[in-house]
């Protein structure tokens, strides 16, 4: 008997799936991929040949492309 699969929730995984980095970077999936393919991002192949990006390291540079928000006032 097997067990049923139960996903490990995004806090605790090390790995990004391309949906969700799509999604933090506010862009389509065909975005990540030519950001792959113009080495912009760097994925891991998994054993059956899926993207995953790490995770540590798109929100660090999500953390460096975010520019803060002001209110104008100078």
């Amino acid at each position: 008997m097997t067990s049923p699969h139960i996903p490990v929730p995004v806090e605790q995984r090390e790995y990004l799936y391309p949906s969700e980095v799509a999604e933090i970077f506010g862009v389509s999936r065909a975005a990540v991929n030519r950001y792959v393919h113009d080495g912009k991002l760097h994925r891991i192949r998994t054993l059956g040949g899926h993207s995953r990006f790490d995770k540590a390291a798109i929100h660090r540079l999500a953390d460096q492309l975010t520019v803060p928000v002001t209110d104008g006032a100078r």
